[in-house]
């Protein structure tokens, strides 16, 4: 230390001088340092996202949750795994090491899921998602005003779209707004005189909200894929399925259940 100091007080001059150049180099670097507010960051950890439609919490739990759960126990590299079991969702969070590569572990996640997925319910499809920074929203804007399902239209035909337009944007969601929801009320009295079961209803809309694939067909040089059927888009939809008693024809739509459209949770 004494020797540091004899050179400084010697060399008075040279000290001034690379004192004075390293602080002009430092002037000249700081313009050019980038600067971000949300730098791009990839965290090490992902998370499933699996749909339970109709199913209580506890339903989710024990048929989702806990066998996606222990099926990541044995991949390398987890540090933590917590999970949320809400009425019809089921989300797994799942912290890897630092330093892991994600997406080798997306791919042992997606692995395990297929190998129990016969296991969950027919109609689970649990994906796997990874963030990072730049999934995290640069501008919220809120909206209000009127009846909710005519602004929730409005801006999904018309702001959305403007957005989407503005160079640079990457995605542009509309959440906090409640969709439409059915109701199917039964008329249990008619459908016993039937021979009905309201359980026969949700088959019907099983059997006819989805699109079957019935081959393809080549017109003019063209081919085009044929398919039976169509989802359920509308409430007229619904009121037009038929349901077929045991032993007699189809009853006509005036006599199915009574089914009005009302606004809820999506």
């Amino acid at each position: 230390m004494t020797f540091l100091a004899r050179l400084s007080l010697a060399n008075r001059t040279l000290v001034i001088m690379i004192a004075v150049v390293a602080s002009a180099l430092g002037a000249y670097a700081i313009p050019s340092l980038k600067q971000q507010l949300f730098p791009s960051l990839e965290f090490p950890g992902a998370f499933v996202v699996a749909p339970y439609a109709g199913a209580a919490p506890d339903i989710v739990e024990d048929q989702v949750t806990k066998p996606i759960e222990s099926s990541f126990q044995g991949i390398a590299g987890v540090t933590e795994i917590s999970s949320t079991s809400r009425e019809g969702m089921a989300s797994i969070q799942v912290a890897f090491e630092f330093g892991t590569d994600i997406d080798e572990a997306i791919g042992q996640m997606e692995q395990s899921i297929s190998r129990i997925e016969a296991q969950l319910p027919a109609t689970v499809e649990p994906r796997v998602i990874a963030g990072g920074t730049d999934d995290i929203p640069v501008v919220v804007l809120a909206a209000s005003g009127g009846d909710e399902a005519t602004l929730l239209d409005r801006l999904e035909q018309t702001a959305v779209p403007s957005l989407q337009g503005i160079a640079g944007v990457r995605e542009v969601d509309v959440t906090g707004a409640r969709g439409k929801q059915v109701t199917i009320t039964p008329d249990t009295e008619k459908m016993v005189k039937k021979g009905l079961s309201p359980a026969a209803i949700p088959d019907l809309l099983r059997a006819n909200g989805v699109a079957i694939p019935a081959g393809s067909i080549t017109e003019d040089g063209r081919n085009l894929t044929v398919q039976i059927g169509d989802r359920i888009a509308t409430v007229e939809d619904l009121k037009n399925l038929y349901l077929t008693p045991p032993a007699a024809a189809a009853q006509p739509p005036a006599q199915q259940p009574q089914i009005p459209g009302r606004a809820g949770p999506a």
